[in-house]
């Protein structure tokens, strides 16, 4: 059944449409990306193209479909104006959008070192990872997402400038950083959500094991500046990654500190 909002779209397209799609698709795009996003401008445009099943049936081609509908909800995921009313209606507009890779958000060939140069999986985002690092996605939106593609969660990227983003500021190196939606998540400086992050780490264990480049999930959270969340919010995290992998907590960083020592060597930390 229609999502709230919805705008249900005809089922009847003249051929002057057709020959306009890909001039909507495009302004699909720019809407997902506007400074002034809203839900109303998002259904004013779609209400205007035709349904997948007529687009398949005139054309014989998933490939053209996914041509046109390459960007925009990578594009929604990283606006600031994101809601999950908006999420929830690009899903489903098309539900294949949750599994758009792009390459919108990463570093271009100029910015890749020459010595090392990163492959096209490792410079593809997805909606999820676009999702977890924008601070203004709402949580539930996140939680959507992470419902719609679970498989996702165990694919890592490289978010915009890789050695100045937000993650290797933190841990003060500079090369490219590839993460999971969990470590992106985990680099949040506001709106964290421990259910959101539950859902994440069971969706995907091995997220708690595995590195990003060179730092773990542990000390990604250790190492957050994040102002709702320092160290008695962050032992209940802390303890959800227990119980999920003890062995997260005895992993070590490339210093050989285990997070203990992260902990204790913060001035922050009283008793």
């Amino acid at each position: 059944p229609p999502l709230p909002g919805v705008i249900k779209r005809p089922h009847l397209m003249s051929n002057d449409n057709w020959n306009s799609l890909e001039s909507l698709a495009k302004e699909l795009e720019e809407i997902c990306e506007d400074e002034q996003f809203s839900l109303g401008s998002l259904q004013e445009v779609i209400n205007r193209i035709p349904p997948e099943s007529q687009i398949l049936e005139q054309h014989q081609s998933r490939k053209y479909l996914d041509d046109c509908y390459f960007d925009f909800l990578p594009r929604a995921c990283h606006n600031k104006r994101v809601t999950v009313e908006i999420i929830q209606c690009l899903v489903q507009f098309s539900p294949a959008s949750v599994r758009a890779g792009t390459y919108l958000f990463s570093p271009n060939s100029e910015e890749q070192p020459i010595n090392a140069p990163l492959s096209a999986e490792e410079t593809m985002s997805y909606p999820i990872h676009l999702a977890c690092y924008n601070n203004d996605c709402p949580n539930d939106a996140v939680e959507l997402l992470i419902n719609e593609e679970p498989e996702l969660m165990s694919q890592s990227c490289i978010i915009e400038e890789g050695g100045t983003s937000r993650l290797m500021d933190l841990h003060g190196a500079d090369s490219y950083y590839r993460g999971l939606p969990l470590h992106y998540y985990l680099s949040r400086t506001s709106n964290r959500d421990i259910q959101t992050i539950k859902m994440l780490a069971e969706a995907y264990p091995d997220a708690l094991l595995e590195r990003g480049s060179s730092i773990t999930s542990v000390e990604i959270l250790l190492l957050t500046p994040i102002n709702d969340h320092r160290y008695d919010a962050i032992k209940e995290i802390l303890q959800l990654f227990y119980e999920i992998e003890p062995t997260s907590l005895r992993t070590t960083n490339t210093q050989g500190e285990t997070p203990l020592h992260m902990v204790l060597s913060d001035k922050q930390v009283t008793t």
